[in-house]
């Protein structure tokens, strides 16, 4: 649903920018989500949200998705998928978790 809301950028962007910021966004929620189940804390997810928001304004201004390539999308979001992984990680190892036979 992170991702998809960025859909919305169609009115001000090309269809290919929009698809490649979906993509992107989608990963990132992962991310977010992944930090969430982590926590059990909505504040830690939003105050990540704003934070690399913030940091990639101050870094690199409002950035413009048209010239970024498809492939540097999926790196990115291969990227965010492993981070998000790698939060998941304990609970999904968690020896609790598994049903004793």
């Amino acid at each position: 649903m992170f991702g998809s809301e960025h859909f919305l950028n169609l009115y001000s962007q090309s269809f290919s920018a929009t698809i490649i910021q979906v993509l992107q966004t989608t990963a990132m929620g992962f991310v977010f989500a992944s930090i969430f189940v982590r926590t059990n804390n909505l504040l830690f997810p939003m105050l990540c949200h704003f934070s690399l928001d913030y940091v990639v304004t101050i870094l690199w201004g409002m950035q413009n998705s048209s010239n970024i390539s498809f492939g540097s999308a999926i790196g990115v979001s291969v990227f965010y998928l492993i981070v998000g992984l790698f939060i998941l990680m304990p609970i999904l190892t968690d020896n609790k978790l598994k049903v004793e036979k």
